[in-house]
């Protein structure tokens, strides 16, 4: 494989992260950094890898150090979970913790005022 193939799934990655997780950086190493609370470690080893190996194809001579059937691996289970995401989901997800998080925040000031007004003796 030659170091346009290695830049490419590196940019694939990079795109699908943008994607996916609306990260901005200029490379894969800066929104891996950024993904790092939404991935696995599993997957932010593979990321690194990726990106890794994407720095060693620019030099003809260091492309040699690069095990091509790790980077295929690596680039098919990256791949794989981040097209498992659905982000419309993650989306109602988040929205709906924020709801309840305001909810029982909420709930929990009726109650403190509701115990502060028995103990006064007000109801």
């Amino acid at each position: 494989m030659d170091s346009l193939g290695i830049q490419k799934k590196a940019d694939e990655i990079a795109a699908l992260l943008e994607q996916k997780f609306r990260l901005r950086g200029r490379t894969l190493q800066q929104k891996a950094k950024r993904a790092r609370r939404f991935l696995p470690s599993y997957l932010m080893r593979e990321i690194k890898f990726l990106s890794d190996a994407a720095q060693l194809a620019e030099n003809p001579k260091l492309m040699r150090m690069i095990d091509q059937a790790h980077v295929d691996r690596a680039f098919k289970s990256v791949k794989s979970y981040l097209n498992t995401i659905d982000e419309k989901q993650r989306r109602r997800t988040a929205l709906l913790d924020v709801f309840s998080r305001i909810g029982i925040q909420l709930f929990l000031v009726a109650l403190a005022a509701g115990v502060l007004l028995y103990w006064r003796g007000l109801i």
